[in-house]
């Protein structure tokens, strides 16, 4: 098996997309609105971020980068400066 490397640039990308790609989806929902179940047997969107949150630390954990700093774009570019 071939080692792979991840480019910064492109885990900062990633890391931002994701976020804007959240943000844009949930502005103007309420949590309360975020428990629930709209379809029965799917997750609430509440479950579905709080994954998405959960896997996204523990990867940047995996690459010794402080998960705080990537959730706004100065991070995201911090992160990038620090791993180039």
């Amino acid at each position: 098996m071939q080692d792979v490397m991840l480019h910064p640039h492109f885990v900062a990308e990633l890391c931002w997309y994701t976020y804007s790609q959240v943000k844009a989806t949930t502005t103007g929902i309420a949590h309360s609105q975020s428990l629930l179940e709209i379809v029965p047997g799917v997750n609430c969107l509440n479950w579905l971020v709080e994954h998405i949150v959960v896997a996204r630390c523990n990867f940047l954990m995996f690459l010794n980068v402080p998960p705080s700093g990537a959730w706004n774009r100065s991070g995201v570019s911090s992160l990038v400066q620090r791993r180039a």
